[in-house]
């Protein structure tokens, strides 16, 4: 499954990164994201599916982790009846709120061409108010921490110089990311065009590793 994170820091988004894997990937890049670019406010939307049931039908008893993506390959037939597909988005930022989305579709093969596929967005909506789990709790406890400003100014550093030092810290981040995630991860910054930022950026990253603020449409 694929998983995109959206970093804002203040009012600037700062940085996008697409993850393919699991809820270790996941996190690890969104920790990432708010320890290292210093996120003030992040989004995390990523593929899901949420139960219409509260059993498994094939054990008869509540659901244990894992078991939702386990039932969904061995039953197919059974999505919109004991589970559906979701586009899934979680909200957090450092003052600790939360918000939260869920879209669910259904994916069926295209009757006018072979090979392709149509997404159909459904009129449903899971019982629970909120999203629960280790990820939210994960993302809670990071938004937690002290701030990339905090630990500068408490490491010392020059206020005079904090933008500078912002900056490069986002492409020490985006080096981290790769390290760490590798192939699972793919990562891009965001700049306003022409300013000493976006003419750092380009000086030292790959054109695909950069996109204007202006072009986000946000």
């Amino acid at each position: 499954m694929a998983c995109f994170i959206l970093a804002w820091r203040g009012q600037d988004p700062i940085g996008l990164v697409a993850v393919t894997g699991r809820r270790r990937e996941y996190l690890a890049a969104a920790e990432l994201f708010i320890d290292s670019l210093g996120a003030d406010l992040l989004a995390m939307t990523a593929d899901s599916r949420m139960v219409r049931t509260p059993t498994n039908p094939d054990t008869g008893q509540t659901w244990r982790p894992g078991e939702i993506s386990a039932y969904a390959r061995a039953h197919p037939d059974k999505e919109g009846e004991v589970f559906t597909e979701v586009l899934a988005t979680i909200v957090v930022n450092r003052a600790g709120d939360q918000g939260h989305a869920m879209n669910a579709y259904r994916v069926t093969p295209s009757p006018f061409r072979a090979g392709h596929h149509h997404l159909t967005w459904l009129d449903w909506a899971p019982d629970e108010a909120a999203p629960s789990g280790a990820i939210p709790e994960a993302l809670a406890a990071a938004m937690g921490r002290p701030s990339l400003d905090v630990r500068y100014v408490h490491a010392g550093g020059d206020l005079a110089e904090i933008e500078q030092w912002r900056d490069e810290a986002d492409i020490a981040t985006l080096a981290a990311m790769h390290q760490r995630l590798g192939s699972a991860a793919r990562m891009m910054l965001f700049a306003e065009p022409g300013t000493p930022r976006d003419q750092l950026l380009r000086s030292r990253l790959n054109p695909e590793q950069i996109r204007w603020t202006r072009d986000l449409g946000l």
